[in-house]
């Protein structure tokens, strides 16, 4: 399932179970922008429940990059 990830420069994984603090088990570096999938196991079943990013387009078409793990 991870496989497709290895194409990208820096790519991970984490597992999240209830009751885990998100900030304590991610693993993304800091200070990036990227892209997140996010899958569930069900039933026996991987499925794809949730696509995402960090960061945002700046008015010169730059990626800025937010503090995404403050909070969490």
């Amino acid at each position: 399932m991870f496989d497709e990830l290895n194409k990208y420069q820096q790519n991970g994984h984490f597992f999240l179970a209830p009751g885990d603090q998100l900030s304590k088990v991610c693993n993304a570096p800091d200070k990036q922008a990227g892209v997140f999938l996010a899958y569930a196991l069900k039933n026996g079943r991987i499925e794809l429940v949730f696509i995402g990013g960090t960061g945002e387009i700046d008015k010169k078409k730059l990626i800025s990059i937010q503090n995404s793990k403050t909070n969490l």
